[in-house]
């Protein structure tokens, strides 16, 4: 069971964990240079984090 769990974490969680990461930063990016740079900077990772 424990190696499932391990594919698991590999395949699926890994991937989509990088992935929303990756989108966390270019909408805090964009979102800076569109203006309220404050807000854009603690509202997306704060949402990313939990």
């Amino acid at each position: 069971m424990k190696i499932l769990y391990r594919i698991y974490q590999l395949c699926i969680a890994l991937p989509l964990l990088l992935l929303l990461t990756v989108l966390t930063a270019l909408v805090t990016i964009a979102g800076s240079f569109i203006g309220g740079s404050h807000i854009w900077g603690y509202y997306p990772g704060k949402v990313w984090s939990q």
